[in-house]
């Protein structure tokens, strides 16, 4: 019988990236996870867009994206101190929970996380996506 051993972040990383007009509603990687796989603890969004933005998030494994969410990004998010950022993980349903009750997501060796808007980011506006994540 295998004895369970706790696992834990060895290499904390950040994915950072910036979906602008250019971009379109093409899938933008926003995070790789290691060889040995990582846990995601933290994703905030925000917008200088002066629309919403719905945002589809995708796990994406063996080169095919599968969609595991989709958050609605308020115009102006984390732009304006009567918007807030918005924290993709609270606002996505089924995730595991940890003892603190923080909701997280687990990324097997070398798959994907992307993210891409359902219609372009205005001219000269950005949506921006920030993880933080520990490789392990």
């Amino acid at each position: 019988m295998a004895t369970a051993t706790p696992i834990f972040p060895q290499t904390v990383k950040n994915g950072v990236i910036t979906i602008v007009n250019a971009t379109g509603t093409a899938n933008v990687t926003s995070y790789t996870a290691g060889t040995s796989g990582a846990k995601i603890e933290s994703w905030i969004v925000t917008s200088t867009d002066t629309s919403d933005r719905i945002l589809n998030i995708w796990y994406n494994t063996s080169a095919t994206n599968y969609l595991i969410g989709t958050v609605n990004i308020p115009l102006n998010s984390g732009n304006s101190t009567s918007v807030p950022t918005v924290d993709i993980l609270a606002n996505l349903t089924g995730l595991a929970r940890d003892s603190n009750g923080n909701k997280y997501i687990y990324v097997s060796a070398s798959n994907l996380l992307t993210i891409s808007v359902t219609v372009a980011v205005t001219a000269a506006k950005t949506v921006t996506s920030f993880i933080q994540a520990g490789d392990f």
